[in-house]
């Protein structure tokens, strides 16, 4: 561990995957020119994409196959 990690811990831990799963999600609203309203916060917080089985599924898909 870092001497500093007392002070700046945040700095060197990643997101978690949910986090990057919201991120992606304002991200394409934003990119889209959308306005954002509660009903999008209530899509946002009911999302299941899991990013890891998104992006492992093919893969797997393609060793079973």
């Amino acid at each position: 561990m870092p001497d500093n990690v007392h002070v700046d811990v945040g700095a060197t831990i990643t997101s978690t995957i949910r986090a990057q799963r919201i991120t992606e999600l304002i991200q394409k609203g934003i990119d889209n020119g959308h306005k954002f309203d509660y009903n999008d916060m209530l899509t946002i917080q009911n999302d299941t994409v899991d990013l890891m089985a998104r992006d492992i599924t093919p893969k797997i898909s393609k060793l079973a196959f």
